[in-house]
């Protein structure tokens, strides 16, 4: 607005736009008169203020969105090529420009005339100036009046071919199942894709699994492997077990053999001496001959004789015991057949002493009865004890 007003106080001519419907004259130079009647020329601040009163109206901000519509449908919209983009962008500002220009022609339509006729009183206008200046105009106006040509049959082209596309275009039926099975694809693809990520959690998991469990059967292994080498040392020790139960079994059974034994020896021992107090008892108080005596044995025939298993085994303190025992039996039984034959021999020897004794007093009696008077006889000899003989007189 401060360009148009700097340029109509130095410059004195017409100015109107191409797209015709309204002109804006704007006359300049020494010439400021104002006529009588008229209003006081407006300051730059007021239309400075009354142009930015017509930037924020609602009534613009409606005709620029109206105008740029086709326009932001062609940008929102992905498959548009540039040139329909280009189009779009041209017919938006083409009729914004139109819209713009109607709005000028109604609020400018009485001061143009006026301004014009100010303009154009001022000095006189060369014809042939103004001529060309209208040929010019005319010109640019059949190359304008020609590429709109131009552009309208472009865009009936384009309606056209859009026209025969809606019509090779398919059904909106088929459009909305395709849609819908586009929809359930992508919903399937969607599925397959969260199983996708459970399966390689899944696997993610597994292979953890996997490596815990190839962890626990090496530790498994270690483990196999210390339970043979304790089994090892298991069975070591049981069969040592095994020869010190039978080494102590055998402990035992020598235990009780000797126990036994040891109880034999005894018991045969005891036998012996009540054997032998007997024997002695008989022997001391007999008064007869010995030989008219039964003689005992000195030991039973269960203590003399050895056991089977203790006569395979061998058992040499009982086979030393019986030996003495026999031996002394033996001596024993010698002994007393010994006695038995010397109490023959001392019976013997007394009777053959008492018939001697009978002889001699006999013959003391024949020789007493011949040589001295006998009034009585003596009495008789005591008789004698056994075990102490008396000695036999000699005369």
């Amino acid at each position: 607005m401060k360009w148009w007003c700097a340029l109509t106080k130095k410059k004195t001519v017409l100015l109107y736009l191409d797209r015709g419907g309204g002109a804006v004259g704007v006359c300049g130079g020494l010439f400021t008169a104002t006529q009588k009647g008229q209003k006081a020329p407006e300051t730059a601040e007021d239309a400075e203020a009354r142009f930015t009163r017509w930037l924020q109206s609602e009534q613009l901000f409606s005709i620029i969105l109206s105008s740029m519509f086709d326009l932001q449908e062609a940008l929102a919209h992905r498959g548009s090529s540039s040139p329909s983009v280009i189009s779009a962008a041209r017919s938006g500002l083409s009729r914004l420009l139109d819209h713009l220009l109607d709005q000028s022609a109604g609020s400018f339509s009485g001061g143009a005339s006026k301004w014009l006729k100010l303009g154009l009183s001022g000095r006189a206008l060369d014809l042939k100036a103004l001529v060309s200046a209208l040929q010019q105009h005319f010109l640019l106006f059949s190359q304008r009046l020609h590429s709109a040509e131009v552009e309208r049959r472009s865009l009936r082209l384009e309606v056209t071919n859009l026209r025969r596309g809606l019509h090779q275009g398919v059904p909106s039926d088929h459009f909305l199942s395709v849609c819908e099975e586009l929809h359930q694809a992508l919903s399937r693809e969607q599925e397959a894709q969260m199983l996708i990520h459970d399966q390689s959690k899944q696997v993610q998991t597994l292979s953890h699994s996997t490596q815990e469990l190839s962890e626990a059967r090496k530790e498994v292994a270690r483990k196999e492997r210390s339970l043979r080498i304790l089994g090892k040392h298991l069975s070591g020790l049981q069969k040592e077990k095994q020869q010190l139960e039978e080494r102590l079994r055998r402990a035992e059974e020598g235990q009780r053999d000797l126990s036994r034994r040891h109880e034999c020896v005894v018991s045969c021992l005891k036998s012996a001496e009540t054997s032998c107090k007997q024997v002695r008892e008989s022997l001391s108080q007999s008064h007869d001959s010995i030989s008219s005596q039964p003689r005992p044995l000195l030991l039973p025939l269960e203590h003399l004789e050895l056991r089977g298993a203790e006569s395979i085994m061998g058992a040499p303190e009982v086979a030393m015991c019986q030996t003495f025992l026999s031996v002394v039996s033996q001596l024993c039984h010698a002994c007393i057949s010994r006695i038995g034959w010397l109490e023959q021999e001392v019976s013997a020897h007394r009777s053959h002493v008492t018939a001697l004794r009978s002889e001699l007093q006999d013959a003391c009696l024949r020789d007493n009865q011949a040589f001295v008077p006998v009034e009585e006889f003596p009495e008789p000899f005591p008789p004698a004890d056994p075990e102490t003989p008396e000695p036999v007189p000699l005369s």
